[in-house]
């Protein structure tokens, strides 16, 4: 593996052992669990940091000048040219009508169910809470966050920013100082701001990765409501990267996910606690894509050997290829090495398919063909590959095709953070080759050398991606209000 990945990773794993540091001095200012400063912004100072660290790694990694794939303007609170705490935005018509509604006089005593940004059916959540005997309120975008004893707090804040410049050699200077600033105009120091709140509410989020979740599940936690993360992918318990501390687990008090595999009571993994080290409640439910695939009583095509599997009908399934930005210790490789690895591999499966992540924005151009359609699991119900090819084993499309009966390659260019159960499940799953990009791709002629035909087991669908009773997403957190 080359160096500088090795040094990102470490150098990522740092930023966060540091903030993590100062979110617990934060917390023996707080009288009431997650009203943290530092919590608050967690996410935000992690993708700042590490995105500038592991682009000045890449840069000096890189034998030229080029620029491609580079964050040019990295701002904390910024999105390309816009800060993530813009009070000028407004609730759409429908979220202000529906919001509107539960302030009628006969709902007035009813607790209410309080939905953030949540990637999953809205009006079937609005139509069951109603039929339970809540009504459904939607935050405004412009809400504040409380935090007790911020003076204190800020202060912390403050001093974690300078170490962390100082101890990267990072400037900390008048932009930086003025955006960190602007981020405070989310925060009251006033009680009032969590007014809208009774004993009795519940509140609904998606990624807290998004301000206005984050804001929602923080204002939450001081009256200790419940609060209700509805995780996104299709898989859980098999990722083990820490932005699952402070970021899904850290901020809910029960969680949606799929699969038996992301409780903590069956998967003791450290980073499904939260950053107090508590376990939030875990429900688990089914991805219904995966569900729409799996066959359990169907066998995994067996895996031809090279010589022949070049002759198959395959289909190459593509990372996202985009401008640097981190919130992990994986992945961290330069985009530009991954088109080399690509192109690579393509030449050796020339009658192999390429599958674009559908949200990338750049256009790469290869010498295969490209699969044009945007679903996946169109895709798979047309069963019109052989096989696959991926080179990440932590995303929702591996998980769709792992759910299929198709045999799967796994060329592992960079080790990926998995949790041990999740290792060896995937390993019965897919034929793992290990690859060194970095020295002519070694490890892609023991794959070539191979002679065999191969069996697989699929026990990762069952584990991380579909609950024990067959339960839906919707129906699991249904349930929950």
């Amino acid at each position: 593996m080359a160096s500088y990945l090795n040094f990102c990773k470490k150098d990522v794993e740092k930023v966060i052992t540091i903030t993590e540091s100062f979110y617990h001095k934060c917390s023996q200012i707080s009288e009431h669990s997650n009203n943290n400063l530092v919590g608050l912004f967690f996410h935000e100072i992690i993708r700042f940091f590490s995105t500038i660290i592991v682009q000045r790694h890449i840069i000096n990694h890189r034998d030229s000048d080029v620029g491609d794939f580079l964050n040019q303007n990295i701002r904390f609170g910024y999105r390309g040219k816009l800060s993530i705490y813009n009070h000028s935005l407004k609730l759409n018509k429908k979220r202000k009508f529906i919001s509107l509604i539960s302030k009628l006089p006969f709902l007035k005593n009813r607790p209410a169910v309080h939905l953030g940004d949540v990637s999953i059916n809205n009006y079937k959540i609005i139509f069951y809470s109603y039929f339970r005997g809540y009504k459904v309120v939607y935050q405004e975008p412009n809400t504040k966050v409380f935090i007790e004893r911020y003076d204190m707090q800020y202060q912390l804040i403050m001093e974690l920013i300078r170490k962390l410049c100082a101890e990267f050699s990072i400037d900390f200077d008048k932009a930086l100082l003025t955006d960190i600033k602007n981020s405070q105009s989310i925060v009251s120091q006033q009680i009032s701001s969590i007014s809208t709140f009774s004993q009795r509410d519940i509140v609904i989020i998606g990624s807290p990765g998004k301000v206005l979740n984050r804001i929602y599940s923080v204002n939450a936690h001081y009256l200790n409501l419940k609060v209700i993360g509805v995780l996104h992918s299709d898989a859980s318990g098999s990722d083990n990267n820490p932005s699952w501390i402070y970021d899904d687990w850290s901020n809910s008090s029960h969680l949606i996910g799929y699969g038996q595999y992301g409780d903590y009571l069956l998967n003791k993994e450290n980073n499904f606690l939260t950053l107090n080290r508590n376990s939030p409640i875990y429900i688990q439910s089914d991805s219904e894509v995966c569900r729409s695939v799996y066959n359990e009583s169907k066998e995994i095509s067996e895996l031809c050997d090279y010589s022949k599997i070049i002759k198959q009908k395959g289909l190459y399934v593509s990372m996202r290829i985009g401008d640097i930005s981190v919130i992990n210790p994986y992945p961290v490789m330069d985009p530009i090495d991954y088109i080399k690895w690509q192109k690579f591999l393509l030449s050796k499966f020339p009658k192999v398919f390429v599958k674009r992540h559908p949200k990338q924005a750049y256009t790469i151009s290869y010498n295969n063909e490209v699969e044009v359609k945007k679903n996946l699991v169109e895709i798979l119900d047309e069963l019109e590959y052989d096989f696959f090819i991926v080179d990440s084993v932590m995303s929702t499309a591996f998980s769709l095709i792992a759910s299929s009966s198709k045999p799967i390659i796994y060329f592992n260019i960079e080790q990926p953070c998995l949790t041990n159960k999740a290792l060896i499940s995937i390993k019965k799953r897919v034929l793992w080759i290990d690859i060194d990009i970095f020295s002519d791709y070694k490890g892609f002629e023991i794959y070539q050398q191979l002679k065999a035909s191969y069996k697989f087991q699929n026990t990762y669908t069952s584990m991380f991606s579909l609950s024990e009773n067959k339960v839906s997403r919707i129906s699991a957190l249904l349930g929950e209000i």
